[in-house]
């Protein structure tokens, strides 16, 4: 390899030897010239022969691919590590159980060529299925990426992105400020608090979604699982909240002096995940206990440095009215009452009509109305 590279690859490493030979494919199968690429794979202590694979990749790719080992130390660290030894232009981290266009580094090459301002690149997310084998554009944010667009997020409050494996950021940027993942937040947001955190050290936040080419995220057979044990995991109900969601509030009022509308549209998303997931009982619940008090706390101190008000009726994220609400005015002291009410059942043969509001602290008088005859309502329960 003559000259920097454009780009270099960190892929964080851990017990996944049966998924590596399609992820190195997927590489090797790239469109852009592999000289101008450096691909740094760091193992993160796997117990299977996950290391002996890159060190076989490796001594086939010398000028490509770089392996190294360590001893476990979680998903950040590894990519910390890779951080470390990268000297590419451009950086991105994609998990070694995916993969990604062959297109993939052409097309981000071409758009950073033509939009010599981006300072991310953030590219769509395809859900490659792995028990039907089917992959389908469901992400819940791919609306976000309906096209390709270069976005200011100071003037589009509405987009963000969050994910580090489908993004591109640059070297010179981690390295001026000292950028790194924080290995505190587990077990989820990590992600979310290296890109925020990092879009926050730049001048404007200008973000590139493209639509031309994909990463596959690869949803694998025991998914349910890992998310369950993801959700009673105790760290998301207080790590993730101290060293994710609060910190990256304190670190936007450093350093923009208030907490930028498109950091308040990703972290509605984010807390509206909680509720959203919890809903029919699809995952059970911290019901008691102190995480369940710290959790209610923090998410207070959360949405009380937010408009959510503004942003839960503007954003584009795909989260049930309901939801939003909730978020909005459940943690506040101040009574509401929403101004609109829903007609949203009728039973004509006993001409009755279940009309829903919603409100906090005590229950409003209610005074319904036919014609001008005030009437009171069949039956009623809050």
């Amino acid at each position: 390899m003559s000259g920097q590279p454009r780009f270099t690859i960190i892929s964080a490493v851990y017990d996944v030897s049966r998924y590596l030979p399609e992820f190195i494919a997927s590489i090797e199968a790239q469109e852009f010239d592999l000289s101008r690429v450096e691909v740094i794979m760091v193992d993160d202590g796997s117990h299977d022969d996950s290391f002996q694979r890159l060190q076989d990749w490796a001594a086939a790719k010398p000028g490509l691919v770089t392996a190294v080992t360590q001893t476990n130390a979680g998903q950040g660290a590894a990519r910390n590590a890779g951080i470390a030894l990268a000297t590419g232009e451009w950086v991105t981290f994609p998990d070694p159980d995916d993969i990604v266009d062959p297109n993939y580094l052409s097309t981000v090459d071409a758009f950073i060529t033509a939009n010599p301002s981006v300072e991310m690149v953030a590219t769509n997310r395809l859900i490659w299925n792995e028990t039907t084998g089917q992959t389908t554009n469901t992400h819940p944010l791919h609306r976000f990426f309906n096209y390709d667009r270069l976005v200011d997020l100071e003037s589009n409050e509405t987009s963000f992105h969050g994910s580090a494996p489908a993004a591109f950021v640059r070297l010179d940027r981690l390295r001026e400020h000292g950028l790194a993942f924080d290995v505190r937040i587990r077990p989820n947001f990590e992600d979310g608090h290296f890109c925020s955190l990092y879009l926050l050290h730049c001048a404007r936040p200008v973000v590139g979604f493209l639509k031309s080419t994909s990463y596959h995220y690869r949803k694998r057979a025991d998914q349910s699982s890992s998310l369950q044990g993801s959700m009673l995991h105790p760290g998301r109900y207080t790590d993730v909240f101290t060293y994710g969601y609060l910190a990256i509030l304190a670190s936007a009022r450093e350093l923009r002096g208030e907490i930028p509308r498109w950091l308040q549209h990703f972290l509605a998303y984010e807390l509206l995940g909680y509720l959203s997931t919890y809903e029919n009982g699809r995952v059970p619940v911290i019901a008691e206990g102190p995480e369940t008090e710290a959790f209610h706390r923090n998410v207070e101190t959360a949405v009380r440095q937010m408009d959510l008000e503004h942003v839960t009726q503007r954003m584009e994220a795909p989260v049930l009215l309901h939801f939003r609400k909730a978020l909005a005015h459940g943690y506040s002291e101040t009574p509401w009452v929403d101004g609109q009410v829903l007609i949203d059942q009728f039973d004509p043969a006993q001409r009755l009509a279940r009309a829903r509001y919603y409100f906090t602290g005590e229950a409003p008088t209610e005074v319904v109305v036919t014609g001008e005859v005030e009437a009171g309502p069949r039956h009623a329960k809050t």
